[in-house]
């Protein structure tokens, strides 16, 4: 009985495998009349073949007479019929047709590994098949995937499906496989690595900042933005192991001495309670200065002793309602400099009053630009907050 039971189980172990040969297929090189092996890599590209093509066949055409001219093809081909081609290489009574220096010559060889036609040399048997996908171009490594699980059924070779899987309570963002391709000469994969984390909101893994411009004058106006603030923190869980969130108000000049650090609280109605604290601040000018923000964003809110992270992903939301007074500092490049250290400028421009083109070449992105024309009185509204919580949570997979 125990016997039979083992016969059985091999019986099915080796129908899986026959099955699984037939269903990924083998995978050739193909091009087609290629001066050299080079010109072919370089023109072609890899084939997955059907499941009836078992071979991978190369046929090199050389003409004496004129040169010597060489043309390569090679394809998937069906093992019986490559095989024929093949024996017709050396025949008897000098027909051969594989006949170097003989005027033309045609020489078939065949081969049953994958990409085990890289290079011609592999008729005459020069060349080992192992050695060839070992030299073979490759994809980047898939390095590992946090929060999930990658299996791929050929590695980083041409023609290997990559497929990703994340854990309990987390979501895949991005393709769910990667599929290794041959680009003339170069492997690429076919998108960009996908990420596995919780779901946005509440979860952000983030360093979060708002910089919120105090100089507007109606204090109906400032309550509303207040209200907006609050009702986008309350979307996210804020933690040591959550999203950290800070808050800096800024007019013509920072305000340093309230600002509130990416450590300052710990849990999001805490912070949510903070958000009462702050007051406008119009100034004589009634205008902003954003180079200047920019740049103390740069060198203090986002400080590790200030709270911030690594492995987290780090944006500033800046909201501008003043028009632009002039100053030292060039918004754009400071800006770029935030975006040089790792940290995502989101810009949103409230009212008539702000500069829409120095705030483009702020977010240096358009899908980073926000445009509320209508002012404070409409940014209450549920599609503004939306919107920023869509840019916020829409890249989850670009880390520092």
């Amino acid at each position: 009985m125990r016997s039979s039971v083992i016969v059985v189980i091999w019986i099915i172990c080796y129908v899986i495998v026959v099955i699984t040969s037939l269903v990924e297929g083998l995978i050739c090189y193909e091009c087609w009349n290629a001066k050299n092996d080079e010109d072919c890599r370089r023109k072609g590209k890899v084939r997955l073949c059907e499941k009836s093509q078992t071979a991978c066949q190369t046929t090199e055409r050389v003409d004496y007479a004129w040169g010597p001219i060489t043309k390569i093809t090679k394809n998937c081909k069906q093992a019986r019929a490559c095989q024929n081609n093949f024996r017709q290489n050396k025949r008897k009574r000098n027909n051969s047709q594989c006949r170097y220096f003989k005027n033309q010559s045609v020489c078939r060889c065949c081969c049953i590994d994958d990409l085990c036609n890289f290079d011609s040399d592999t008729c005459t048997g020069v060349t080992d098949a192992k050695l060839l996908r070992e030299n073979s171009p490759k994809c980047p490594k898939i390095r590992r995937l946090r929060n999930g699980v990658v299996s791929c059924d050929r590695n980083n070779n041409p023609g290997s499906n990559c497929r990703f899987r994340c854990k309990k309570f987390h979501d895949l963002h991005g393709p769910g496989m990667l599929r290794c391709e041959m680009d003339k000469l170069e492997a690429t994969w076919s998108d960009k690595m996908p990420c596995c984390s919780k779901p946005c909101p509440p979860h952000g893994n983030m360093d979060l900042v708002f910089a919120v411009d105090s100089s507007i004058e109606s204090e109906e106006n400032w309550e509303k933005i207040k209200e907006l603030l609050k009702d986008l923190i309350t979307t996210f869980l804020v933690g040591p192991r959550e999203s950290r969130i800070g808050i800096v108000t800024y007019n013509e000049k920072v305000g340093a001495d309230s600002e509130i650090f990416l450590n300052s609280y710990n849990s999001t109605m805490q912070l949510a309670s903070a958000v009462n604290t702050l007051r406008s601040h119009p100034g004589p000018t009634r205008g902003t200065r954003i180079g200047q923000l920019l740049d103390h964003v740069n060198r203090v809110s986002f400080l590790k002793s200030n709270g911030n992270r690594r492995r987290y992903r780090d944006i500033l939301v800046m909201l501008t309602t003043g028009a632009p007074l002039k100053e030292k500092l060039d918004p754009k490049t400071t800006a770029k400099l935030l975006r040089d250290n790792g940290i995502d400028v989101v810009t949103v421009g409230v009212g008539s009053y702000v500069d829409m083109k120095q705030l483009r070449g702020t977010a240096g992105f358009k899908k980073r630009l926000i445009e509320i024309p209508g002012g404070a009185q409409t940014i209450g509204e549920s599609k503004f907050k939306d919107r920023i919580i869509n840019i916020i949570c829409g890249e989850t997979c670009e880390r520092r």
